[in-house]
């Protein structure tokens, strides 16, 4: 007798296959058919203990159908499915198979799975048997028949919930022997068969250590060492075999069971399903290293940021503080409250005295949801005594719902500009002292370009060809005034004299018109030394005149000015104004003044670089003027010869220059009106022989209003 009755239903060609298989294997095959019917007609003579059934069969019961009538016979029920149809697998499900066989059927999948259905048969069979017809009957037990079926109903009851179970669970006797496996561990782990020796079920069922490579020692299978009397708590393992080809990841607990004197005569192992809590935790992993090394990056990023830079929470503590921040202001973050900052950081208003209230911290305004721009403050402690001035802007922070998470404050040290304003500042304070050298500067430059508009004129007018030939002209016509007629009709020489007119007429014209330009020029300068000296009257007597202006003709006008000491120099001049608002409210004729001396300064750094250095340079000269938020900026930029940046402060004193007939006092009085106006004027300069470009920024009354 072999090692268990099999009845095989298949529609296919692989029903011998299959008969010839099982053979092989030692099972008895009592039955074969070709449909559903037909094995189920079988049952009752044959007895089959467990029916292989092809889910897939085609007559008018079919597989799932004929898979429910055999499991209503107590035949345990094996499917074979090729997996291609989940409808299919779905309503199989109901049917409470014992296990499947995927095509195409591996002899020892099929082996194991067949195992386990008949040893699940037979465990029902005892379990039944106690409770109902075996040895336990009525009349031994003294309980009624109602009493022994409501017992076999709750046995069935349970059998039930051990196969819905989602856990795996296996329960041995003391030898080891399986007594139950349920669905679900069929499910995880493949056809469990009752591989009798121990030794061999982690190479019969292939179970691994939780690296899925080193095979785990039979003596450490946790239902071995729960009969041992060592239970395991969420052990890890890897269950991969030809079921699981690409392995299952599970946690086993096991635990002995024991008799009323405490012996150990079985063990009952669960173990359930961790594949997706591995995967998650493994790509949980992943993203936390990329987290962590992202933040490796931003750190190190924001540590070369020049910039300080000072995150904190909607609580006030510090999260980012970076290198820079610590640099600028001497301390890095302290565990300290928001209202307790400025002691600890030392943080003034500009005047270096007055101390800021917390309240009006920039991060603190952040926090309680405020923006906050080029704010600036002075900071001094005992990590830097002689303090620092910083502009600040803020942000606050907010979380992916909306709320407040905090505040961003970004600032840099500009201590150096501070102190360059001051000496602004200092130099406009001083300037009323120097208004007589001011005054004979400007119209000195002007009168220089009327002194040109001049000369030229006399030279002009002292080599005047056109009054030669209408002298020689003139001339030949007196001498023969007494045959004019005959001369002017008869004489070669006298018929040229028309058309010698014709052209000398046309040529006054023009010599006419190009004299007119030269003296509305001239006129224009003395026109410009008129302003000048009116200026200085209403500055003296404290009437500042403004008017709206067009920055644009403002500035054609001053290179107008300039335009003869341009053109001798053979200087190009390009203007953008692209970008600039169409009208301005200013002190019309110190803005000309002072882009006067800003075009004349570039001139003068041209002819500085062309004397270092030959006149093939190629001299340009550009005023860019546009507006940003609320400044008005304009930048002449030269290619002569350059500044050297530690001379940035001094070129504004009065009387410095590098010109031996220089004054000292065009950028001076530049500086003097730009100041004055509440605005700033920064050279840009890589040094000698590299250009220079003078930022003019002058503040808008309000962004857009168009007025100064």
């Amino acid at each position: 007798m072999g090692k268990g009755k099999i009845a095989i239903a298949d529609h296919t060609e692989q029903l011998g296959v299959l008969r010839e298989q099982l053979i092989a294997l030692d099972y008895d095959v009592v039955a074969t058919a070709g449909t559903a019917a037909e094995v189920v007609d079988s049952v009752p003579a044959a007895e089959p203990e467990v029916a292989l059934v092809n889910l897939a069969l085609d007559d008018e019961a079919g597989g799932v159908d004929a898979g429910r009538r055999l499991t209503a016979l107590g035949v345990a029920l094996v499917y074979i499915t090729d997996g291609e149809d989940p409808k299919l697998l779905d309503d199989a499900k109901d049917t409470q198979p014992v296990g499947y066989v995927v095509e195409p059927v591996d002899a020892r999948q099929l082996s194991l799975t067949i195992d386990v259905a008949i040893s699940m048969r037979r465990w029902r069979n005892r379990m039944a048997s106690n409770w109902s017809t075996g040895p336990l009957r009525p009349a031994e037990t003294k309980m009624t028949v109602a009493e022994i079926a409501r017992l076999q109903h709750r046995v069935e009851l349970m059998e039930a919930a051990f196969n819905v179970i989602g856990d795996g669970l296996v329960v041995s006797d003391a030898d080891g022997s399986y007594l139950a496996v349920n669905q679900s561990a069929m499910h995880m782990a493949g056809p469990l068969g009752n591989v009798e020796d121990p030794t061999l079920r982690p190479d019969a069922y292939g179970v691994f250590m939780a690296d899925g490579k080193t095979p785990l020692p039979p003596d450490q299978l946790p239902m071995m060492r729960a009969l041992r009397d060592e239970p395991t708590e969420d052990y890890p393992l890897v269950l991969r075999n030809s079921f699981r080809p690409t392995g299952v990841h599970v946690s086993v607990s096991s635990r002995p069971l024991y008799d009323e004197e405490k012996a150990v005569v079985g063990a009952a192992v669960t173990f359930r399903d961790v594949t997706a809590q591995r995967d998650t935790e493994a790509q949980l992993g992943r993203t936390t290293d990329e987290l962590h090394e992202r933040s490796e990056v931003l750190s190190n990023i924001l540590n070369t940021i020049s910039e300080g830079i000072i995150v904190a929470d909607e609580h006030g503590k510090f999260t980012v503080f970076n290198a820079s921040a610590e640099r600028i202001v001497g301390i890095g973050p302290v565990e300290a409250p928001p209202e307790d900052w400025p002691e600890a950081y030392g943080v003034f208003y500009p005047d270096k005295v007055t101390r800021v209230p917390a309240e009006e911290l920039p991060l603190v305004r952040a926090i309680g949801g405020d923006d906050v721009d080029e704010m600036e403050l002075f900071v001094r402690n005992a990590l830097i005594p002689d303090g620092v001035f910083v502009n600040a802007n803020a942000r606050p922070l907010t979380d992916q719902a909306g709320n407040n998470a905090g505040g961003v404050v970004t600032f840099r040290d500009v201590t150096a500009h501070h102190e360059a304003d001051e000496a602004l500042a200092r130099a406009f304070t001083h300037g009323r002292l120097e208004v007589l050298d001011t005054i004979l500067h400007n119209i000195g430059n002007a009168i220089s370009s009327v002194a040109v508009g001049v000369s030229t004129l006399s030279t002009r007018l002292r080599n005047d060809r056109l009054l030669h030939r209408f002298v020689a002209l003139a001339d030949a016509l007196r001498t023969h005034g007494d045959d004019l007629a005959r001369y002017l009709e008869d004489d070669p020489q006298g018929q040229q004299a028309m058309p010698f007119l014709q052209a000398l007429a046309h040529d006054l014209t023009n010599e006419s018109e190009d004299l007119q330009a030269t003296v509305d020029r001239v006129e224009q300068r003395v026109n410009h030394i008129v302003d000048i000296i009116r200026t200085q009257h209403s500055f003296a007597d404290g009437s500042v005149v403004r008017k709206d202006v067009d920055p644009a003709h403002m500035i054609h006008d001053a290179v107008n000015v300039l335009q003869d000491s341009l053109a001798r120099r053979m200087i190009d001049v390009r203007i953008d104004c692209t970008s600039a608002p169409k009208r301005i409210r200013i002190e019309e004729s110190r803005f000309n003044q002072m882009l006067v001396n800003l075009l004349r300064n570039a001139i003068d750094a041209i002819d500085e670089r062309r004397r270092l250095e030959g006149p093939p340079i190629k001299a340009l000269v550009q005023v860019v003027c546009r507006s940003e938020r609320d400044w008005l900026i304009v930048d002449v930029v030269d290619n002569g010869i350059g500044i050297e940046p530690h001379r940035f402060k001094r070129i504004f004193s009065p009387g410095y220059t590098t010109k031996a007939t220089g004054s000292g006092l065009g950028l001076h009085a530049t500086a003097n009106f730009v100041v004055g106006s509440g605005g700033r004027i920064q050279p840009i300069s890589d040094g000698i022989g590299k250009g220079t470009t003078m930022r003019i920024s002058l503040r808008l009354v309000a962004p857009g209003s168009g007025t100064i």
